[in-house]
């Protein structure tokens, strides 16, 4: 008897060790988009709670995409049921902070940055950087991850062409151009793919506006500045050159790259997000190439993509777990995990030391055009509206028509130009 009273006694010591041990543990609910890359955040968030013991991580369900994943968390500000720390897409952005700004529902990371210090800040992040989630002196986030506008090509077919596979066009004329004599090969080759008309954001036909040095939404982010500058109409006249001149096919961005793998296609538009998916996909079918994103202007800047995270928690404790865990993810171990695994640039300066991913770099040269472009990097307004989604699907359906040569290019622009203003006119 005494023997089993003393076991039970130990039993329950020991059950009450755990359930103390349990409650002494902080859990982070963080929410990310893209299934896809659920191996690399779970693999990020082991490696943090093995240096974190006190601090586990717990995924809510990826949604499909950073649009899916805004409108995500604004149905969940509305029951005030937001995940502790959310990946955030840099596009919607602005409407986050609108949003949820007011309510109270978001975290400003400045005073987080500053108990680290100026040196710590210094070491690790750039000031164009920081500056992207950065709204009116708020920090609301640190930058993830970047992903960079290129351009992939099957240097085969380039050589075949006439071109040269190590001089790639460096504008859009030329690209055209080149696109044309690579469609000209056969009936089963097509010249590019720009496939704005089924991209899931308004970054592709941005880009286009963006090259040629100009902007895209005023700064207070309530209105549009491509149409009356002459941009908006040369950025639909390429999309409707890429197929009328480049021999682009009507099919979705997943069919056009399953062409590009087969070797069916010369030149097609990504980011350097893809550059890992892309090599691991053609394997040895054909040498690919990647290219800098073709500007008009040497001048001209591009935004980084394409998510920063963010904190929503206003626990005291889960904030302190959850500012750990936000400098993990943008440090250079786990940034090192994200470049090695994905085409992603490192959003922190130590990542490149060669420590890192420096060295990988040197041998993998075909991550260099991105990397060239990073001095590019510059903050640029996003709108501010709660109908973000609505209003690119809205631009989306126009530019299909000017591409497929249902209506021309000017045609297009004033259709654009009045749409979005109506859906803007509605916040």
């Amino acid at each position: 008897m005494n023997r089993k009273i003393s076991w039970l006694l130990a039993a329950a010591m020991s059950l009450g060790a755990g359930v103390a041990e349990a409650q002494d543990k902080v859990v982070l609910d963080v929410l990310h988009s893209y299934p896809g890359q659920d191996a690399v955040y779970n693999e990020i968030a082991a490696n943090f709670m093995a240096s974190h013991p006190d601090i586990e991580i717990r995924f809510r369900a990826s949604p499909e995409h950073y649009g899916e994943g805004h409108l995500a968390i604004m149905r969940a500000s509305i029951v005030n049921r937001l995940p502790d720390v959310f990946i955030a897409g840099i596009s919607y952005f602005p409407d986050m902070i609108d949003q949820l700004e007011p309510r109270g529902q978001i975290v400003d990371l400045a005073p987080f940055l500053e108990k680290e210090g100026a040196g710590w800040v210094d070491e690790n992040y750039e000031p164009a950087v920081l500056k992207v989630p950065n709204f009116e002196g708020k920090q609301y986030g640190l930058m993830y991850n970047i992903s960079l506008p290129i351009l992939f090509y099957n240097r085969d077919l380039v050589a075949q062409a006439g071109g040269d596979p190590d001089n790639f066009p460096t504008n859009w004329p030329d690209t055209i151009a080149l696109a044309k004599k690579i469609d000209a090969l056969g009936d089963d080759v097509s010249g590019i793919s720009m496939n704005i008309d089924t991209w899931l954001d308004d970054s592709m036909y941005r880009f286009l506006v963006y090259q040629q040095g100009g902007d895209y939404v005023t700064p207070d982010g309530k209105g549009i500045t491509f149409g009356d500058d002459g941009t908006g109409l040369k950025a639909l006249q390429y999309a409707r050159a890429f197929i009328a001149e480049g021999g682009q096919q009507r099919q979705s961005y997943d069919q056009a790259t399953q062409r590009f793998y087969a070797g069916q296609i010369g030149i097609i538009y990504a980011t350097s997000a893809s550059i890992k998916g892309y090599l691991k996909q053609i394997g040895d079918r054909f040498e690919l190439g990647t290219a800098a994103y073709p500007r008009d202007n040497p001048e001209a800047t591009f935004p980084p993509g394409p998510s920063a995270a963010v904190m929503f928690t206003d626990d005291p404790a889960k904030q302190a777990a959850a500012w750990e865990y936000i400098k993990y993810i943008t440090g250079p171990e786990a940034q090192t995990v994200v470049g090695t695994n994905t085409g992603y640039l490192p959003t922190n300066k130590r990542a490149y030391e060669d420590e890192y991913l420096g060295t990988y770099y040197t041998e993998n040269p075909i991550f260099q055009p991105a990397i060239d472009q990073l001095p590019l990097v510059e903050s640029k307004p996003y709108f501010k509206t709660a109908n973000a989604v609505e209003l690119w699907e809205a631009q989306r359906d126009i530019i299909s028509r000017v591409m497929y040569g249902e209506v021309t290019p000017e045609e297009g622009l004033d259709q654009i130009v009045e749409r979005t203003n109506a859906l803007l006119a509605k916040q």
